[in-house]
């Protein structure tokens, strides 16, 4: 499964995408917690705003485990809303020394951590806070190289997409308590060319590797169910990009690819207004 030509819009955004051989049926596509642009949320997170995110989260659970039916499906999630805007702007800050990254880096983990709080309870919560408090300290860790070394357009591709593994690591928690659901990095199949923050994917190899990788997913359930990060690939070399629309007059779709007797059913993604 990969997801072809969708555009690059971020922020709190799920989508499912049930996997059918019937050519007869749209694939389900839905974005259940994208924020129009008429609502006004700022970039920035507020504690407000960070308090909306667990609830958006319940509301696409819901929604998610109404489409899902024992069929393969993938549920593709993207970063919180405003958070790609705090990471590229911890980015830019650490690269100019000024110890505010420091503040930005703290709303982030905030954000996270709350998520997590709200969201889970008991062995689940214990888990999985570990794990976005790991991928915190990786992502200060990366900031203070990014302070040492300036930022180059690698550095911010690699800073932008803790937004999605995070984001996607939370939401496959708060689903696995209900499903069996496992988070994904689309890393492991998402080829692309080494034009930093604009990367353009390279679709037959990643659509040999897709195709390797979730055959062997599904091998021992087809009702196993991927949640996927959106819009990070990685180079021949194992650098992370952040990949976009090339052509932003055409309708985001999926690819169709099949495996076995099964084929991904082509069908438009719906995007925020």
């Amino acid at each position: 499964m990969f997801l072809n030509r969708m555009r690059r819009l971020r922020g709190e955004r799920v989508s499912v995408f049930p996997l059918t051989a019937d050519r007869t049926r749209t694939p389900h596509s839905i974005n259940p917690l994208s924020c129009p642009r008429s609502t006004g949320y700022a970039s920035s997170s507020s504690g407000a705003h960070r308090s909306r995110t667990p609830d958006r989260i319940r509301a696409a659970a819901r929604i998610v485990l109404d489409r899902i039916d024992g069929r393969p499906a993938v549920v593709v999630v993207s970063a919180f809303q405003g958070v790609t805007d705090q990471l590229l702007e911890c980015a830019r800050l650490a690269a100019r020394n000024d110890p505010a990254w420091e503040h930005v880096h703290g709303r982030i983990a905030a954000h996270h951590r709350s998520a997590v709080d709200s969201l889970l309870s008991g062995g689940h919560a214990c888990g999985i806070r570990a794990q976005v408090d790991q991928q915190l300290g990786e992502l200060r860790d990366t900031l203070q190289q990014v302070r040492a070394l300036g930022h180059g357009r690698s550095a911010m591709d690699l800073v932008a997409s803790f937004g999605e593994r995070l984001s996607a690591r939370i939401v496959a928690s708060h689903l696995n308590q209900f499903a069996d659901v496992e988070f994904v990095d689309a890393r492991h199949f998402v080829m692309t060319d080494d034009n930093f923050t604009r990367a353009s994917v390279m679709l037959p190899r990643t659509t040999g590797a897709a195709r390797r990788y979730f055959a062997s997913f599904w091998r021992q359930s087809l009702a196993r169910v991927p949640v996927v990060t959106g819009f990070i690939g990685r180079t021949d070399d194992d650098r992370t990009t952040t990949w976009v629309e090339t052509d932003p007059t055409t309708p985001p779709r999926l690819s169709a690819l099949r495996s076995g007797r099964r084929g991904l059913k082509s069908g438009p993604m719906s995007t925020a207004s």
